[in-house]
């Protein structure tokens, strides 16, 4: 049998603001809608494995030369 991946539409937002000069903060938050990974057997009417892994995210400060 041949295993399907569903599509998975997954939201991600980014923001990011400087400083002063070299000085940045950022953030970032991925998987906003809890989008699950679906995998089936050949064929949609048979799912095989769901994972759902929620929303995580980053949030930092960047300094460049």
């Amino acid at each position: 049998m041949v295993n399907i991946n569903d599509q998975r539409i997954q939201l991600d937002v980014s923001a990011s603001q400087k400083i002063s000069n070299g000085f940045s903060v950022f953030a970032e938050v991925m998987n906003l809608t809890n989008a699950p990974l679906r995998y089936y057997n050949g064929t949609t009417s048979r799912p095989e494995q769901q994972e759902f892994y929620s929303w995580w995210g980053n949030l930092g400060v960047k300094f460049n030369f």
